[in-house]
């Protein structure tokens, strides 16, 4: 890899939480971005947190959504 962009996939995921909320992905794709997200830019020295931390708050909201159905 030439050049990380944490900003970059900041919007990426961001747009993945937008389609995933629309329903046009399911949640095995926006998943996969995310593991993906955390596997290219998770260790990132200064601004990795801030992938961890959008993953953490996906995944609150996908057993949120889960626990309660509607």
């Amino acid at each position: 890899m030439d050049y990380l962009s944490i900003e970059l996939w900041i919007l990426v995921l961001e747009t993945v939480e937008e389609y995933y909320s629309e329903q046009v992905i399911g949640l095995e794709t926006a998943r996969e971005f995310y593991e993906e997200a955390i596997k290219q830019a998770g260790v990132h020295f200064i601004k990795g947190h801030l992938i961890w931390e959008k993953y953490r708050m996906f995944v609150s909201k996908i057993d949120t959504i889960e626990c309660f159905p509607f």
